[in-house]
């Protein structure tokens, strides 16, 4: 990201009294205090919009690279319990350090967020997003804002699926993408889907810390694993039966 010579000012200050922060997070640092002393608001889409308009890109594009700034990947936030980053390396996952995707905004290979910190993280493991994502509250419950969830929203954590293995850059998967096939910027990967399979099936971590391999469709039916909803059943049989080719 070149920065106008307004921000310039603010960028050089960042990294003269915070030499610890990367180039990019220093730009964006830079970028959202303009936008703060310009617009009055520190909210993100106000800000999204000012750097979009500033920078003349896209305001998804602005927006997606300000979120993935102030929010950290939930694979960083547990870092200082791991000893090794390798934890995170799958060696059947071929896709582990690509840069491939549709929506890869920093340009990186690996997770999504590299593009933010010197120490790069491969893509692997995400997230249950159709239980987890902190905008299932709104969309799914009809409250009015995001949240993360409670322990007392999960009544049997030994089946509710925490963490599956996934092909893509982005922290969560959810049910919904059991029926699509990986598609990259080179195109469709026919046949392949965004779980990365072992012999046919996948392992899960469920939210009791227990991992299982298990067919996908097993996820599905006859009874789900991706939220404790009992309504939900309906959707995840309709995807046991179009499930991706990789998984049948």
């Amino acid at each position: 990201m070149a920065l106008p010579k307004r921000l310039r000012q603010f960028y050089h200050t960042i990294r003269t009294n915070r030499p610890h922060l990367t180039k990019p997070q220093a730009k964006t640092l830079a970028l959202w205090s303009d936008a703060i002393l310009h617009t009055g608001s520190c909210g993100l889409t106000t800000v999204a919009t000012y750097a979009a308009l500033l920078l003349r890109q896209p305001q998804n594009t602005r927006r997606q690279r300000l979120r993935e700034f102030y929010k950290d990947a939930w694979k960083r936030a547990v870092l200082p319990y791991l000893k090794s980053t390798q934890v995170w390396e799958c060696p059947s996952n071929a896709y582990l350090w690509s840069a491939d995707f549709l929506e890869n905004f920093g340009g990186e290979g690996g997770d999504e967020s590299n593009w933010a910190w010197t120490l790069k993280l491969p893509i692997s493991y995400a997230y249950n997003g159709s239980f987890f994502h902190e905008g299932i509250p709104i969309r799914v419950l009809g409250e009015r804002y995001q949240r993360a969830r409670y322990l007392a929203e999960i009544p049997e954590p030994s089946w509710l699926i925490l963490l599956t293995e996934t092909r893509v850059n982005y922290p969560d998967l959810g049910g919904w993408t059991l029926t699509q096939e990986l598609t990259l910027r080179s195109g469709v990967v026919s046949g392949k889907g965004l779980l990365q399979s072992h012999r046919g099936g996948v392992n899960w971590v469920f939210c009791d810390g227990s991992a299982k391999w298990l067919k996908v469709a097993a996820t599905c039916v006859p009874r789900q694993r991706w939220t404790p909803y009992e309504r939900d059943q309906p959707l995840f049989d309709e995807r046991a039966r179009n499930l991706v080719e990789e998984y049948r």
